[in-house]
């Protein structure tokens, strides 16, 4: 932790984001919309499996960032019961 600590130039970046926010990355950003779709589907899944209704599943996903810019796919989800 010390290594990274000390290697990553912090001030720098926080400078770079205050200055220019627009340019800063979103959360998957560049990410192949299916591997979002398969970590959804598996963290629904684990939700179901801990009792949860599928409305309620989804609505954990919905308010999970990032996930919650994704609002399109978690109608696509579905449970294997």
């Amino acid at each position: 932790m010390k290594l990274i600590e000390e290697s990553i130039p912090v001030k720098a970046i926080y400078i770079k984001e205050a200055e220019e926010p627009e340019s800063q990355g979103k959360p998957f950003e560049g990410l192949i919309h299916n591997d979002i779709l398969s970590l959804m589907q598996t963290i629904f899944s684990s939700l179901i499996m801990q009792g949860k209704s599928i409305e309620e599943a989804k609505a954990v996903i919905f308010n999970l960032e990032p996930f919650n810019h994704f609002p399109e796919y978690i109608e696509t989800l579905i449970s294997h019961d």
